[in-house]
């Protein structure tokens, strides 16, 4: 795969049917292991903090970390064996929540909630700070910012 990556056909039904279709993946991989699901706009993330909710999320059956605005989700989990149903889209913390899922609320992981829909959410991650590539085309494309 690319780098070393395996992948998966798109079944294209929207993303929640992409997660499970390479969710089922994993597991026939690695049936052993967790899986979960992270979203891709997360320009500020940092590895630690990305540790710490996975260390958390290991802690239940499944689990999810709610957006920084705490409408939407950043991330949803399993622990091996459970069933891998994320409901990402709108008003997700509210499906994950009544799906059961446990409300990851580990301090110091702003990168981690921190997604990216808006301008001001933009802002709100440069203030976070960076990696060293978005920050280059952050200031390419937003001069002003």
């Amino acid at each position: 795969g690319a780098l070393g990556a395996d992948v998966v056909h798109d079944p294209d039904r929207g993303l929640n049917t992409a997660l499970r279709t390479g969710a089922a993946h994993a597991v026939r991989v690695a049936p052993g292991d967790a899986v979960g699901a992270l979203q891709a706009d997360l320009p500020a993330l940092r590895p630690a903090e990305l540790a710490a909710a996975l260390t958390a999320a290991a802690e239940f059956d499944q689990s999810f970390v709610p957006d920084a605005l705490e409408i939407g989700t950043t991330f949803y989990g399993v622990r091996p064996g459970r069933p891998f149903t994320p409901r990402f889209g709108g008003e997700s913390r509210a499906k994950h929540l009544a799906g059961g899922a446990k409300e990851l609320c580990v301090p110091g992981i702003d990168s981690v909630r921190r997604d990216v829909d808006t301008p001001d959410d933009l802002r709100a991650a440069l203030a976070l700070g960076l990696g060293r590539h978005t920050a280059a085309v952050v200031a390419d494309l937003w001069p002003d910012a």
